[in-house]
């Protein structure tokens, strides 16, 4: 039996999520600063009500990349869910 041993050597970083809450006509700026980073953002919502999510002014690095915005029932289940790329952003109806 052949066996190899191989040594790696290689830096973990655990990054926290970034939280806060949205609110209704009110702009939002958030700053992801490392890769796998996620925001999440709450907000209040009556069911049956017509509301809306805009990503704006989306910058990536590298350029262009995707990002996935998704949005969760109470319950932990998906409601919705989009990709937006940079330039640029996009819109979630809900």
């Amino acid at each position: 039996m052949l066996r190899l041993l191989q040594r790696l050597r290689f830096t973990l970083t655990l990054s926290s999520d970034i939280t806060g809450a949205l609110t209704a006509g009110t702009p939002l700026s958030l700053s992801l600063s490392r890769i796998g980073q996620n925001g999440r953002l709450t907000f209040s919502g009556t069911a049956g009500s017509n509301v809306g999510i805009e990503v704006a002014g989306l910058s990536t690095v590298p350029a262009g990349k995707p990002i996935a915005l998704t949005v969760y029932k109470p319950d932990g289940t998906t409601l919705s869910s989009t990709t937006a790329s940079s330039p640029g952003g996009g819109f979630l109806n809900l």
